[in-house]
């Protein structure tokens, strides 16, 4: 929380408009064992998001032109509008494969749940990089894309002995606008002995 309410000062200090979006994951929902407690909003990383939310709203002058987006307390997953371009937010756990994401986005788009209006989709849960189009937007023409974001801890094990490889650790950086994504960067951490970020 803390980390994420520090690079938010910084965004805000730098930025005449920021978005500051959280959705709930597996690592973080209210749980007895490995069962579900409660509704999707009942989690962790909401409850952060919600706590620095009321931070910002303390403090007007400064972050009055932050918006802060958590899903509806029944779902897992939100649509933000961002320059025009609209991205949609999952954690990505709720397909048990990668390879399965795409679907489950084509499921929720014929439902109208909050994706469906999504150009991008973006996911974490898979803990590596991966850009994909899948399939036409149905009002605009133009292709959706997904992308599952890398990781940022220092590898997984977990998605190692599931799917045989790994990604390096990075964070996914790129700009959008009403046309759609562009300077998709992975900024990625260098041996310290160099002492500085390089990107991919």
């Amino acid at each position: 929380a803390v980390m994420e309410f520090e690079f938010l000062k910084l965004l805000a200090d730098t930025h005449d408009k920021v978005s500051f979006a959280s959705v709930g994951s597996n690592h973080c929902r209210y749980r007895r064992g490995k069962t579900n407690l409660g509704r999707p909003i009942d989690d962790w990383g909401i409850f952060i998001a919600k706590q620095i939310k009321h931070r910002l709203d303390d403090n007007p002058d400064r972050f009055g032109h932050v918006k802060t987006y958590v899903p509806a307390p029944n779902d897992e997953s939100l649509t933000v509008d961002l320059a025009g371009l609209r991205v949609g937010l999952a954690h990505g756990h709720q397909s048990s494969n990668p390879d399965r994401v795409p679907d489950w986005w084509a499921k929720q788009t014929h439902g109208g749940q909050p994706v469906w209006s999504a150009d991008l989709l973006v996911t974490g849960h898979f803990h590596h990089f991966r850009v994909q189009p899948t399939g036409m937007h149905p009002i605009h023409r133009r292709s959706k894309w997904w992308i599952q974001a890398p990781t940022a801890d220092a590898g997984s094990d977990w998605f190692r002995l599931a799917q045989g490889s790994d990604s390096e650790p990075s964070m996914l950086v790129f700009r959008v606008d009403q046309s759609g994504w562009h300077d998709l960067t992975l900024l990625r951490s260098v041996p310290a002995e160099a002492g500085e970020l390089s990107s991919e």
